[in-house]
């Protein structure tokens, strides 16, 4: 069974306040935590290694993905193609987010990425920051 649980933290701003909050998290629950996905706040990515020991850790494509789509349609104006092009090019990178399991995956991937839209400097961009951030959809 798959679930999907987004507690949120508030008021957490310093690493010991996080791992409080995750060890508190665990013991009202009767699930096993396998994995995540979160922003790139270092403090809670720390807290979360020190309670769930052996934890997947992916993050975040929200902003990832916008920032792509906006690079993309700043190519369109440039280039002229069309919306389903764009789509098209959106939809790949997505599919590359969401197939990746690791860094070294994510990297091969995404150099399968060989249509000249991804060489544009608007995507090229965005493509290299997701390379450098490892940015992730996919779910253990």
């Amino acid at each position: 069974m798959n679930r999907n649980w987004c507690p949120e933290w508030i008021g957490i701003g310093v690493r010991n306040g996080a791992e409080y909050a995750f060890e508190d998290f665990l013991q009202k629950i009767d699930l096993k935590i396998l994995g995540v996905t979160k922003d790139k706040w270092k403090a809670s990515t720390n807290a979360l290694k020190a309670v769930f020991h052996r934890i997947w850790i992916g993050y975040c494509h929200r902003h990832c993905l916008k920032k792509f789509r906006d690079a993309l349609l700043k190519y369109q104006k440039q280039s002229k193609c069309t919306d389903q092009e764009v789509t098209r090019l959106y939809k790949k990178l997505k599919e590359v987010l969401k197939t990746s399991t690791s860094k070294v995956n994510l990297e091969i991937k995404l150099k399968t990425l060989d249509d000249g839209a991804f060489s544009n400097p608007y995507t090229k961009k965005e493509i290299g920051r997701v390379k450098r951030k490892y940015h992730s959809l996919y779910r253990p």
